[in-house]
């Protein structure tokens, strides 16, 4: 009998782990967007949240567009302000409860703005939201602002966001409740690892959940990251790295292939090619381009 309940809980966490890596791989949205998030809302109304380019929460606020307040007017006047105050890209609405009571009112108020909008999943988003991380993180943010600032960042980064949740809240397995929390968190880790190795981070928006995953980089030198980041701004190219405290050459030589930085004047920055292999990347590439150009010139003369 033991030996089938085993069975059973293998195949309930492996299936949580095929699960979660497709939610883990889900397509993010541009490292330039400034996202508003909208966690719908009837009696304590809806939690609004900005998060720019880099993460960061820039405003945060409650509107009341449904009974009993019926605010609605209000409730677009302040959501297109924040919209143009922060040159807002796209407004994420939760899918949770007055969800469909919210499209009218975001659909408006991207037809007074150039935003657009899309509808993400809640789940876990409240666990979060009540967890000593958040706390840490939001200390002066009541638990159910907290929620839109996860809805927001959750398109920018689902990887990053859902590593931050509960395994058990995001309702991707079978029988979640009742597999051991412990086992469900190593595959979760262990799935984030493969995917963040596979694809790579942005090391200009990734949070230290995310950064210490990476090979060779402790939390410390993950948290030494982030405050470099938070002192001097963005990381112009990968290089910059080397800046960091506590980063020294053998932990860049291990981890700088994987830290991707999309806005740098090095093209190779910003994939999965490491520096030390730079050379070798751009004289490959120069001669595919020479062997191209001859066989098109080639097909040319025989047409000719």
């Amino acid at each position: 009998m033991r030996s089938i309940k085993n069975q059973a809980l293998e195949e309930a966490i492996k299936a949580f782990g095929v699960n979660l890596r497709h939610l883990f791989m889900a397509k993010p949205l541009s490292s330039s967007a400034v996202v508003l998030g909208f966690d719908p809302g009837f009696a304590h109304g809806c939690k609004v949240a900005v998060v720019d380019t880099i993460m960061q929460l820039k405003q945060h606020f409650t509107v009341y567009p449904h009974p009993p307040q019926r605010k609605r007017q209000d409730a677009i006047n302040q959501l297109v302000k924040a919209v143009q105050r922060h040159g807002v890209s796209h407004i994420v609405v939760g899918n949770g409860t007055a969800c469909r009571e919210s499209i009218p009112l975001i659909e408006e108020v991207c037809s007074q703005t150039q935003a657009k909008f899309c509808v993400a999943s809640e789940a876990g988003i409240s666990a979060w939201s009540v967890s000593q991380s958040a706390q840490e993180e939001f200390p002066d943010i009541a638990a159910t602002n907290r929620s839109a600032v996860m809805l927001a960042r959750r398109v920018r980064d689902p990887l990053g966001e859902l590593l931050r949740t509960e395994p058990s809240c995001l309702s991707v397995g079978m029988y979640q409740k009742d597999v051991p929390s412990k086992q469900l968190e190593e595959a979760a880790v262990m799935e984030a690892q493969i995917c963040l190795h596979a694809v790579g981070v942005d090391v200009n928006s990734a949070g230290v959940h995310i950064i210490k995953q990476i090979s060779g980089i402790t939390p410390s030198v993950a948290k030494e990251i982030i405050k470099f980041r938070a002192e001097h701004g963005p990381f112009k190219n990968r290089i910059a790295l080397k800046k960091v405290k506590g980063l020294g050459p053998k932990i860049f030589d291990q981890c700088s292939g994987f830290l991707m930085v999309f806005d740098s004047p090095e093209i190779l920055d910003a994939t999965r090619v490491h520096p030390n292999d730079y050379k070798f990347a751009k004289v490959l590439s120069n001669n595919i381009i020479c062997i191209c150009q001859q066989y098109l010139l080639g097909m040319a003369d025989a047409r000719s």
